[in-house]
């Protein structure tokens, strides 16, 4: 039934009741493009859970979970859901570092902070890098991953293993893929934008952005860049999540708020398949602590159109995360 570009939710049910540090009770449902929602199993109850990916039609969806200690999310481990049981299984061969996705030859793409590249598959490769960089995701062909710090982007080419470094302005770092073969960079100097090209040349494209800080980004099409940017001061002087805007050219255009929260498009997780945007937006702010409790949609950017997929049922209360029923996690539907 499922197809390339559904969405395998978790959705938690309300239970005020709990304390924070208590299991909840979470369905697996798959749900289309245009809305239309199907349970799939009740999930075993654990602290907290992160779904990585999902081949649909496959019986096992590949996710993180854990529990907390003392209010923090400890006992990270990765394995698999069933999605026939429920039951979560561990992996204990998993790779050391966080899941970046699948290569364009299905290997999955791990990343450590000791600078190691572990691709997974039939066999298992392992790719040297810098250690003191951070990883900003696989290209739009994924068959490279983006590595930067401030003045340096390193791209590692998953087919050759070889690994390219590019110099760019010392306060620039990347922001995301422009397209399979540029980067778009966030500058903090007067906040210059820039991309610089697999031949190693940036150029600045302007400061559309203007003062507001990026903090992240996410290819949605060649030359078309989602970004999360800051709130200006004069719309949330206490946002902590950002506003989604799209690059196209140096022109910015702002994507619709929605959900009910007290910060309407706040959005905690962006992703895009098919030209098109798949957005979470938080109920309130978490800071990164907990875990995020969203509404889901999707947007088109060619029709400018937005379509909720999952909304958030219940109003918060002292409890929060307890006294509403909201997403979890949440993976996009792709067969390769």
């Amino acid at each position: 039934m499922a197809r390339d570009g559904w969405v395998l939710a978790l959705y938690q049910a309300a239970d005020p009741d709990r304390g924070f540090t208590q299991s909840l009770a979470r369905t697996a449902f798959l749900v289309s493009p245009t809305g239309e929602r199907f349970k799939v199993v009740d999930v075993e109850e654990v602290g907290w859970i992160h779904l990585e990916h999902w081949r649909p039609g496959a019986s096992r969806a590949r996710a993180t979970f854990g529990g907390y200690a003392e209010g923090w999310a400890s006992s990270a481990g990765t394995g698999w859901l069933d999605l026939t049981s429920g039951r979560l299984e561990a992996d204990k061969g998993a790779p050391e570092g966080s899941l970046q996705g699948l290569s364009a030859r299905g290997e999955e793409v791990w990343f450590s902070s000791s600078g190691r590249v572990t691709l997974v598959g039939d066999s298992r490769r392992t790719v040297r890098t810098p250690k003191w960089l951070g990883s900003y995701g696989l290209d739009p062909s994924r068959t490279q991953l983006l590595l930067s710090d401030l003045g340096v982007v390193e791209v590692v080419d998953l087919e050759s293993e070889e690994v390219t470094s590019v110099v760019v302005p010392e306060s620039c770092r990347a922001a995301a893929w422009y397209d399979e073969v540029s980067v778009l960079l966030r500058c903090k100097r007067e906040q210059i934008r820039a991309w610089v090209d697999g031949s190693g040349r940036y150029k600045e494209l302007g400061n559309a952005v203007g003062r507001r800080d990026i903090f992240g980004g996410v290819n949605v099409r060649d030359g078309v860049v989602a970004l999360s940017v800051s709130v200006p001061d004069d719309l949330h002087s206490e946002s902590c999540s950002g506003q989604v805007v799209l690059w196209r050219n140096g022109e910015l255009t702002r994507v619709p708020s929605f959900g009910p929260g007290e910060y309407p498009g706040a959005v905690s997780s962006v992703r895009a398949f098919g030209g098109r945007l798949y957005l979470g937006a938080e109920q309130w702010c978490t800071f990164g602590e907990e875990e995020p409790l969203e509404e889901l949609a999707i947007y088109d950017p060619a029709a400018g159109s937005l379509q909720v997929l999952f909304p958030v049922v219940g109003e918060p209360n002292e409890t929060k995360r307890q006294s509403i029923g909201a997403v979890t996690s949440w993976t996009i539907a792709r067969s390769g």
